[in-house]
């Protein structure tokens, strides 16, 4: 027995296969034809063909042959069966675009190389020297350091009103 034959069994394919095959044998459902839009022509044999889709199953069976995908019931003649209809699978194939395509659309494929660097501009109305701009940024000490302060302060006076709130309640109680 080859290897081949054995991992048949272990496949991940097989149970839906010997599903497929109890069924048919059964006289269960058949499963529906997969097509592709536009090539339904194909699929028929050039006969004279109705379509129902699967939404509708009430609705009556029209000659127009379905643009959409999805799972349709056709009727030829006195026979009827299902069709799935799929994307065409070109439609999945992406091409590259061209690299004149990604210029007018202004991506810049190839880059200018930095010669020389360029100072920033200070901005208009203020001066920038190295005192003010360290005062600017040593600002914020202080202000951390008089909220933590406050909030220093707060807890203590807290505490405070907390014990003279229990020294009154122990002496209301003696």
């Amino acid at each position: 027995m080859s290897t081949a034959v054995g991992n048949w069994v272990l496949s991940t394919k097989f149970v839906p296969w010997l599903e497929s095959l109890v069924e048919r044998a059964a006289g269960g459902a058949q499963r529906p034809v997969i097509a592709e839009i536009g090539d339904t022509a194909r699929l028929m044999g050039g006969e004279q063909t109705q379509w129902r889709a699967l939404s509708a199953p009430e609705g009556a069976f029209t000659e127009t042959t379905p643009t959409l995908p999805g799972v349709y019931q056709v009727q030829q003649g006195d026979a009827t069966h299902w069709v799935a209809l799929q994307v065409p699978a070109a439609a999945s194939n992406i091409t590259p675009m061209p690299l004149e395509t990604w210029e007018k659309l202004g991506v810049p494929l190839h880059a200018q190389p930095v010669t020389t660097a360029t100072p920033m501009a200070a901005p208009i109305g203020e001066d920038q020297t190295a005192p003010k701009l360290e005062a600017r940024q040593k600002l914020w000490r202080w202000v951390l350091l008089g909220a933590a302060l406050l909030l220093a302060l707060e807890s203590i006076y807290s505490l405070a009103l907390a014990r003279r709130a229990e020294h009154n309640s122990n002496e209301a109680a003696t």
